[in-house]
């Protein structure tokens, strides 16, 4: 990726800091009528043991120093930009565009944090919850305080987690569990069945009865838990069949 907005400042900078040595040249040659070794010039030129800085190369001193750290920054703004640019995308549904770029910069930085969170960001919208998983999960290895990876797997748990409190909602209310997770629905614990985020259907969830009892209270057992009802493995090695 080229930024030619950086690459133009530093031009200016480049020209600002010739046009100031020319200045200061040119005064010192108006003030003094020609150019003569000083004390400090004769240690310049290897006289000295140690150089100290003419008025001529003086001049070069803040406009080199202020071009090294703009370039030493570039990276910083590079990334800056890629991350809003790229995110910016997602959320115009230029997954494609998106895509392009991410896989771009992992080509060259395969362990960049954001890259690997936008990634899966897009796997999500493609409904590829699997690789979303993977790269999420990715993210907290190199990074265990990824925010955007916790909220990524959180938006991935978060069908099974409300079909779980529906079934412990409903369990508790009627005193009983329920026989089918419909139940749920005709019950108005939940208006529909959620999208199995890993099958991306809603009949698949796979319903799991208990003989137990939650309370006294409780009269008949019935289902206590669901899970996904994909055959796939999860990146920790764990079928989602388990969550």
């Amino acid at each position: 990726m080229q930024y030619a907005s950086d690459y133009s400042r530093v031009a200016l900078l480049l020209s600002f800091g010739a046009n100031l040595r020319d200045q200061s040249w040119f005064l010192e040659k108006g003030k003094e009528g020609k150019m003569q070794l000083t004390w400090r010039d004769t240690v310049c030129a290897g006289q000295g043991r140690f150089p100290v800085p003419t008025g001529c190369t003086r001049a070069w001193l803040p406009a080199g120093l202020l071009i090294f750290f703009i370039i030493s920054a570039q990276p910083l703004w590079a990334q800056t930009v890629s991350r809003s640019s790229i995110s910016e995308l997602i959320a115009q549904n230029r997954l494609d565009d998106a895509e392009k770029r991410l896989l771009s910069i992992l080509s060259q930085q395969p362990d960049q944090g954001w890259a690997l969170d936008l990634m899966a960001e897009i796997r999500m919208r493609q409904k590829r919850a699997p690789e979303a998983e993977a790269l999420f999960r990715r993210a907290l290895t190199l990074s265990p305080n990824d925010v955007q990876a916790y909220r990524g797997l959180g938006k991935l748990y978060n069908s099974l987690e409300n079909s779980r409190q529906a079934i412990d909602s409903y369990t508790v209310d009627k005193q009983k569990a329920p026989q089918a997770l419909d139940d749920l629905v005709q019950s108005g614990y939940i208006k529909v069945m959620p999208i199995d985020p890993f099958t991306h259907r809603s009949d698949t969830w796979m319903p799991v009865e208990a003989d137990t009892l939650m309370s006294l209270d409780q009269t008949q057992s019935g289902i206590d838990d669901v899970h996904s009802g994909s055959q796939e493995t999860g990146s920790d090695g764990q079928p989602y069949s388990s969550w």
